[in-house]
């Protein structure tokens, strides 16, 4: 399976300058809360209540099944649990995730605090709000490549933090997550795996040489599918809103009831001109 990767170091966002280009980054402290986090470019909370400008909606989810035996990756099958989210602020911070299959003084601990693959694939969902939403790239903080004695282990170490992280572009119109789940390696549901571009500056950047079109409402991240030792957490998210051009020649067509307005007011002012023609 052809998965996309991060080698992940140092977290940095870069702004871009783009006509319809958003970037949301700087994420200030949320607490846990198994609702969704909504992100204003300046500010994160559980409410929308005064955000304004671009706004994403941040949730977490995560694979049904433990693994609890050996040295392997989680099993992806299954439709999509819901989880908690929150972000971390200061040194190490960023949006994590604490699933709910795992016990949750696991999920509380380093590293598996964070968004994690051991013994299940923690999920988040970022939705842009409208379809035709062109990822550029997203940024990782925190990061620890995890070793331990099983994928199971409730105490695993970090050993370095180049980490594997995989991406998915799509969907559109409002998609109920719990009954999504992964075909293939891919979320139903019309979702594209994009193909990354490793930098150790800690940012996976669009590669998409096969799919450089690929749009979407929903942006889906998580550690590698294939792996067991990912733990991160996601700093900065910048995309592109990439609406379809009009038709060819769609500014030569009249608005509608424009046609009847003007033949009214040819009408009228061949009236007119007939009126100061007998008054003379």
């Amino acid at each position: 399976m052809n998965r996309s990767r991060i080698a992940v170091a140092v977290a940095g966002l870069s702004l871009s300058a783009s006509a319809g280009a958003a970037s949301w980054g700087s994420f200030n402290s949320v607490g846990l809360t198994s609702g969704s986090i909504y992100c204003s470019t300046t500010t994160c909370q559980t409410t929308t209540a005064g955000l304004t400008g671009s706004i994403i909606t941040m949730s977490a989810y995560s694979t049904p099944t433990l693994n609890a035996s050996g040295t392997s990756s989680p099993v992806d099958t299954g439709n999509w649990l819901d989880a908690r989210i929150r972000i971390y602020s200061g040194s190490g911070g960023g949006i994590a995730i604490a699933n709910n299959v795992q016990p949750s003084t696991t999920e509380a601990s380093s590293p598996q605090h964070a968004i994690d693959n051991r013994g299940v694939n923690d999920l988040l969902v970022v939705d842009f709000g409208s379809d035709y939403w062109d990822l550029s790239s997203f940024t990782i903080g925190y990061a620890c490549k995890m070793y331990g004695a099983s994928s199971s282990d409730t105490s695993p170490s970090c050993n370095g933090s180049s980490v594997n992280v995989d991406a998915w572009l799509g969907g559109s119109g409002a998609i109920d997550f719990n009954t999504v789940s992964f075909a293939g390696g891919v979320p139903t549901g019309g979702f594209t795996q994009l193909t990354l571009n490793p930098d150790i500056g800690g940012t996976g950047l669009r590669n998409d040489t096969s799919n450089p079109d690929v749009v979407g409402r929903y942006l889906v991240i998580a550690g590698s599918l294939g792996g067991y030792k990912d733990a991160f957490k996601v700093t900065g998210i910048e995309a592109e809103y990439t609406p379809p051009p009009p038709p060819p020649g769609g500014n030569n067509v009249p608005l509608p009831g424009s046609v009847p307005l003007l033949a009214a007011g040819l009408v009228g002012l061949w009236a007119s001109r007939r009126t100061l023609a007998r008054r003379r």
